[in-house]
């Protein structure tokens, strides 16, 4: 128990490893497993970053560090505190990394798993935020206990549907939890709204690619269903507001489709976008129901006059 509270210590911090273990010194393996158990961290079967903890029959006398897990077997490291090794596998005299156990076999001996509440203490960027949506599977997909190597809790098929709740990046990828699980955002397509801040342009569109820089529109045009999207620098799309983008300027309404073929009345000007959902600049825009025209200026404003014969560019 000692050398693994030390490692935290070493690693990440006095403070931050007491907040960890629910302790000033975590050196007493009975007291550190009552402990996790009122905090509701103890587990029967495990995940990386747990500690298991090693029943003899009388009192929980042992502890090592989950660092891998392959079906029912997982692997350990850690010092040599005990002499039991009926229980435990053997030492041969120093600390060991790579010891292997059955995970069926410490249940049934009555070993249980301290999990470790990293996010606790993670920095923000790392920590889960609120989310929401319902998305599509588009690949055989694992969900897993916690994201990116926990145990696999399901498996997702071709066309389900997901609803999600919370997301994080680690591993490389976007994740996002179900009622079930953590599933990878690059194996699932569909809206999802950012809830993390009070801001309500906060939509990204996962595209199913197994590629984390393409795994979400970014930058670019997207057409969704049929209907084009435009989405920001930052991944999420536009909406109610005007960007620009390959030179020209474009403006999403609240639902953030964008304005097309139309006029936007915006400060006490007048904008008129085309049928690709360009701002019009320098050019005369015929009425749809009259042969009668107005002028938008360079700067993309309507003049304020009509004109029944216009002498520059036409926009139908």
């Amino acid at each position: 128990m000692g050398s693994i509270f030390a490692i935290h210590i070493e690693t990440l911090g006095l403070h931050t490893a007491q907040q960890l273990f629910y302790q000033k010194a975590a050196i007493n393996c009975q007291l550190t497993y009552e402990i996790f158990r009122e905090h509701d961290r103890v587990y029967n079967t495990p995940e990386v970053g747990d500690m298991i903890v090693f029943w003899n029959g009388k009192k929980m006398h042992h502890v090592e560090y989950v660092f891998r897990i392959s079906g029912d077997k997982f692997w350990t490291w850690g010092g040599n505190t005990t002499s039991d090794s009926s229980i435990v596998v053997d030492n041969g005299g120093a600390a060991r990394y790579g010891k292997e156990y059955s995970i069926k076999a410490c249940k049934k001996a009555g070993h249980k798993f301290l999990r470790i509440d990293y996010e606790s203490v993670a920095t923000e960027s790392y920590k889960t935020k609120l989310c929401s949506g319902t998305l599509t599977i588009i690949s055989e997909l694992n969900c897993r206990a916690s994201a990116p190597n926990g145990n696999i809790k399901k498996r997702y098929h071709v066309g389900d549907i997901v609803d999600v709740n919370r997301y994080t990046f680690c591993g490389g990828a976007y994740w996002f939890k179900t009622n079930s699980g953590w599933i990878s955002g690059n194996y699932i397509t569909g809206w999802v709204k950012d809830e993390s801040t009070d801001i309500h342009n906060q939509w990204w569109y996962l595209t199913g690619s197994k590629k984390s820089e393409s795994a979400y529109g970014i930058n670019q045009i997207l057409d969704i269903d049929g209907v084009p999207y435009i989405f920001k620098q930052n991944g999420y799309a536009l909406q109610d507001e005007w960007y620009e983008y390959n030179h020209s300027w474009y403006y999403a309404d609240e639902n953030c489709k964008l304005i097309k073929s139309d006029w936007l009345k915006y400060n006490n000007h007048s904008y008129y976008f085309d049928s690709n959902g360009k701002m019009v600049t320098d050019a005369f825009v015929k009425a749809k129901n009259a042969d009668t025209y107005y002028y938008v200026k360079d700067d993309g404003v309507w003049d304020g006059n009509i004109y029944q014969e216009p002498n520059g560019r036409i926009i139908q």
